[in-house]
């Protein structure tokens, strides 16, 4: 037998495959040098191995009586390989949204071609009636005033307004405004949702850890994402193993994660401040659609106005058209604006709440407009029909003299479906599926608000941390304080609901002579402990 010890490359599938037959045996978790004296594993060697765990496995630190850290790794949560039935669903979610996009296109095509060919029979027809009027002596067809020049001018505004609809291109003035196509979109299926980041979290840590040291603690990742301290531990523990930090154990027992690569690097650094630009761009953006709209709406109402106190033409001429500020000028109007949401970026989840679900991405004018080219076609798809068959009669009728007219080609099933029956169930297609969104809309809305409750409590608990926090103090004047005023409160039981996020932020339950009373005292521990070291 060789007496020597055994000097061994690093084997990153057999070390961990020791490790993790180890900590099996370990339910409550185990120090580095347990795991050196457990699998005979050189310190090195267990640290390197412990990082890749780390990013197979859910992870939390804790820290025993003598303040070391404890690794407890949840090994039953390992992502197991797709069944059958998962791959079969992302199939038919893939057929599906083919089937959505077909959907859409067919939509716009039936709404714009049935507008155009009603809106032409609508000015054939009046052209037909106004002609034979003239030929008739009925002085009231083209007269000044008269009801078939009314109607006429009507019939031209529709066709005015259908190619305008069509011809539409974006706005110049809005960058988000996409135009005709994008807007009946919008209407029908809803609110563009923006693709998910799916590191929008880690974006939103490293930053704050950027602008704080390098370091940060649970109580900290809490109050930037609302989770439980379990969570957090786990999920940082995650943030360790990419991002390459380590965990040191303060003498009051608070586990501070530090980064050494993201404190003061320049780079990163230059990042963060990439990212912050975006987040003014985004707040640019806001403003201009704000301040475009609110033009929009004095200029409209300047010209009603004057429509009203004058009879003139030209009205448009003596009133133009606003101008929307520049960028910079914008930037400088509203700076104070514009950092306020940079600062947002890294605040507590309290002041950054989810936003309320839309039904669609247009404003009320653009709405009405769509709605009442449906309103339009909805009509013309009863008169459109007997439109035709009287301009028909009428024309062949002057052409020959003998007043046997066949209206069997009228009568025929295709004709009907064509002009009525496609036309009318389209039309109540159009506005049925945004009508029963609105439920779906509302559904959602309704759990947003539970969860922006549940947000505004924390941030009353945080409010409070320091000393006891009484029971009966927090739930007096609770609703007032975590619903906005209008709406109604989602989260019924308030009590259980202050218990449940007492248990997530591990307080301990206490009562004395003026009643029951939690003290947060892990988190307050860590929010001051990591402030101590961050002032040096």
């Amino acid at each position: 037998m060789d007496n020597t010890i055994d000097r061994k490359d690093y084997d990153e599938k057999a070390f961990k495959k020791l490790l993790v037959n180890f900590l099996k045996t370990k339910s409550q978790g185990a120090t580095q040098l347990e795991m050196v004296v457990g699998t005979g594993l050189s310190k090195d060697w267990v640290e390197l191995a412990v990082r890749a765990l780390l990013d197979d496995y859910p992870a939390h630190l804790e820290t025993n009586e003598k303040h070391e850290l404890i690794y407890v790794f949840d090994f039953d949560a390992k992502e197991e390989s797709l069944t059958f039935l998962q791959v079969a669903n992302k199939v038919l979610r893939g057929i599906w949204k083919g089937f959505i996009v077909f959907f859409k296109v067919w939509t716009l095509l039936m709404y714009c071609t049935y507008f155009l060919v009603n809106a032409i029979i609508l000015i054939l027809f009046f052209i037909v009636i106004s002609i034979f009027a003239l030929f008739a002596g009925y002085e009231g067809g083209f007269g000044s005033g008269g009801f078939i020049e009314r109607v006429m001018g009507q019939g031209e505004r529709i066709v005015q307004d259908a190619f305008a609809l069509l011809n539409r291109r974006p706005s110049e003035e809005q960058e988000d405004d996409e135009g005709a196509v994008h807007q009946m979109f919008s209407y029908i299926f809803g609110e563009t949702t923006p693709k998910p980041d799916d590191l929008a979290i880690e974006k939103l840590l490293l930053n704050f850890i950027v602008q704080n040291k390098g370091k940060i603690v649970a109580a900290e990742i809490v109050q930037l994402t609302g989770w439980s301290i379990r969570k957090a531990q786990e999920e940082t523990a995650q943030l360790m193993a990419s991002y390459h930090g380590d965990a040191e154990v303060t003498d009051e027992g608070v586990i501070v994660y530090s980064f050494p690569d993201l404190e003061d690097s320049q780079e990163i650094n230059k990042l963060v401040e990439t990212y912050n630009q975006k987040l003014r761009a985004k707040k640019l953006t806001e403003i201009k659609k704000r301040e475009h709209k609110k033009l929009l709406e004095e200029h409209t109402q300047l010209l009603v106005t004057k429509a009203e106190n004058e009879s003139g033409e030209n009205i448009q001429e003596k009133i133009p058209a606003p101008q929307l500020p520049t960028k910079a000028e914008l930037r400088e109007t509203h700076a104070e604006e514009i950092e306020e949401a940079v600062k947002l970026g890294t605040a507590p989840i309290w002041e950054r709440l989810l936003p309320a679900r839309r039904m669609n991405d247009n404003d009320k004018e653009i709405n009405r407009s769509i709605v009442s080219g449906n309103q339009f076609n909805w009509m013309m798809s009863f008169l459109s029909p007997i439109m035709l068959v009287v301009t028909f009669m009428l024309i062949v009728g002057a052409f020959k003299d003998d007043s046997d007219i066949s209206l069997s080609f009228f009568l025929n099933k295709t004709y009907l479906i064509i002009l009525f029956v496609i036309p009318f169930c389209y039309s109540f297609l159009f506005w049925l599926i945004p009508n029963l969104r609105r439920f779906g809309v509302n559904a959602v809305n309704r759990r947003i608000d539970a969860i922006n409750e549940k947000y505004r409590l924390l941030g009353v608990i945080f409010d409070q941390i320091p000393g006891k926090l009484y029971k009966h103090e927090v739930l007096d004047g609770l609703q007032q304080k975590i619903v906005p005023e209008g709406k109604k409160l989602r989260n019924k039981e308030l009590p259980q609901l202050l218990d449940q996020k007492a248990h997530e932020l591990e307080a301990e339950s206490m009562a004395d002579t003026q009643g029951a009373y939690y003290i947060f005292e892990e988190v307050q521990t860590d929010l001051e402990v990591i402030k101590t070291i961050r002032n040096g």
